[in-house]
This record gives structure tokens, sequence and C-alpha cells, in this order.
């Protein structure tokens, strides 16, 4: 007998069909007269559950991508938040840094006036001491 293995002996119809074994067609089987209603249906039967089981694990496959989505978007705005306050900080920081060269540079100058007017001090002292120690007529 050939097909799916559907004859009248439940030998040759246990070689063919050895893979199902729903209690319809164990039944369907055993008896002389096959009964293709309740064969097609325990067919429909099986491929209803591998659909669901197929649909379920792709349900949840789905659920998982979504949530995975959900957090992946919660992950990059907290990442963008953090870039856009480190952004905020360098921008302080290189106006922090502009200010403190312009006081350093300011400090050297106020340096440099001060040294000058030392030597000038030194040298107006040192004039007042040379008249000081010059013997006098």
């Amino acid at each position: 007998v050939t097909g799916i293995g559907i004859g009248a002996s439940s030998s040759s119809s246990d070689r063919g069909l050895g893979r199902y074994t729903s209690p319809c067609r164990s039944a369907a089987l055993n008896s002389s007269s096959f009964d293709a209603g309740a064969a097609v249906e325990d067919l429909l039967l099986q491929r209803r559950s591998a659909l669901e089981e197929s649909f379920g694990s792709s349900s949840a496959m789905r659920n998982q991508a979504e949530q995975m989505d959900v957090v992946l978007r919660a992950s990059i705005s907290r990442l963008e938040s953090r870039v856009r306050v480190l952004e905020g900080q360098g921008v302080r920081a290189d106006r922090r840094a502009a200010e403190l060269a312009g006081l350093a540079q300011a400090l050297t100058e106020e340096q440099r006036a001060l040294l000058i007017r030392l030597d000038r001090l030194e040298e107006q002292l040192r004039t007042r001491n040379e008249l000081a120690e010059a013997p006098t007529e």
C-alpha cells in the first residue's frame, strides 16, 4: 500500500504511520474499516497544536523583541542625556579654562609691571646710597 500508509491491515498501517500515535489514529488503525474523518480531524489537531506552538514561540519572541526595544530605547535615552550633560560640562570647562588663561596672562603682566617698578626703586635707592656715601667737600 502506498501513499500515507493507510491500508486495510493494521500491520501495514502501523509501518506507514509509525510516527503518529494519537488515540484517534490508533483506534482507526485497529479497526477493520478506516475512518477518514477521524484521521483528518487528528491530523488537523496535530497541525493546529504545532502551529500554536510555533505562533506561541514567535509571539514570545515578538514580546521579547518588543521588551528589548523598550530597554534599548531607554538606554539610548539615558546615554543621550549623559552626552548632553557632558557636552554642557565641556562647554563650561572650556569657558572656565579661557577665563583662567586670561587671569594667568593678567597676573604675568602685573608681575612684569611690578618687576619694572622694583628695578626703578632699586636704581633710585642705589643712586641715593651713592650720593650719601660720596665724600662731601
